[in-house]
């Protein structure tokens, strides 16, 4: 028992450098490979957060003016500290969404800075924002940010999901009739636009087209 002692001490003191290593964004040491860590706003690389979070939409092709509903998720899962450490309080945040320019909120339970404390009898949140497009052309694209429980508008917040859209032009209106009296005359179609088209026209038939 005593042999593997070493073993097990190097395994946590390796796991522990690769996790500092990781979370600083190197990526590699000694010639050991890491996966880089990217720092721009689409981070997905690793981190100690024992929360999950995802910001997804049931439609990712919509319409300029159509109203979507966008679904926040949090998913807490307890992490041993022999395993991974975490600092305390992780389990508890509040949530702002960076809005793509042009996206009007219409309802939803979402507001800045909502959040809650996650444990493991209530493991998971969730939370609705909806809205619409009022023009293309834009960047449809929606970061979700994490701060921790008593963050603000002053404090720092993380990326943790993206979001990205293709928003497309309004569907124009079918065509009305070419006008109120028309369109309720039992006069066939055809007829009627001949008669709107020539009501303003008229002419001498006993003068000769061609002199």
């Amino acid at each position: 028992m005593m042999k593997k002692l070493p073993t097990i001490i190097i395994s946590r003191t390796f796991l522990l450098v690769k996790s500092f290593l990781l979370a600083f964004g190197i990526s590699s040491f000694v010639g050991l490979p890491f996966k880089k860590v990217r720092d721009d706003l689409s981070f997905h690389g690793f981190d100690n957060d024992p929360i999950r979070f995802k910001i997804l939409t049931k439609k990712k092709r919509v319409l300029a003016n159509e109203e979507i509903e966008i679904t926040v998720s949090a998913y807490y899962t307890a992490i041993s500290p022999t395993l991974l450490y975490t600092f305390e309080g992780s389990n508890s945040f509040r949530l702002k969404i960076l809005l793509p320019e042009g996206f009007i909120q219409t309802g939803g339970d979402y507001t800045d800075h909502c959040g809650t404390t996650l444990t493991n009898a209530t493991p998971n949140a969730q939370y609705t924002l909806k809205g619409y497009f009022s023009r293309t052309g834009v960047k449809p694209q929606f970061y979700l940010l994490r701060g921790n429980s008593q963050a603000d508008a002053n404090s720092l917040f993380v990326v943790k999901d993206e979001l990205t859209l293709e928003v497309r032009p309004a569907a124009r209106p079918a065509l009305e009739a070419l006008d109120e009296p028309i369109s309720h005359s039992s006069e066939p179609v055809v007829q009627q636009a001949a008669r709107v088209a020539f009501a303003d026209c008229s002419f001498d038939s006993s003068t000769p087209i061609i002199s």
